[in-house]
């Protein structure tokens, strides 16, 4: 496969994986809702900047891009 392309394959697989977390977190809150429990949940895929994620296209550059996910259920963290 040319390198070319690698960056890109691994960004679509990323956005894949976070549209599956963010399903299911949001059928967790939906579900707490329908028993009556108070609950939010945040997600932020991207954490970098869009400079930062230019970047990491770059060869030499083998940074990880990352996110942050929490899910509070009535005012406590539970997951983070």
């Amino acid at each position: 496969m040319p390198p070319l392309l690698q960056p890109i394959i691994d960004l679509l697989q990323y956005r894949v994986f976070c549209d599956r977390i963010k399903a299911e977190f949001d059928k967790a809150v939906q579900a707490l809702s329908m028993v009556g429990v108070l609950s939010t949940f945040r997600f932020d895929p991207v954490g970098e900047t869009g400079r930062q994620l230019i970047q990491s296209f770059d060869e030499n550059n083998t940074k990880v891009i990352g996110g942050e996910a929490v899910l509070r259920i009535e005012n406590r963290y539970v997951f983070q």
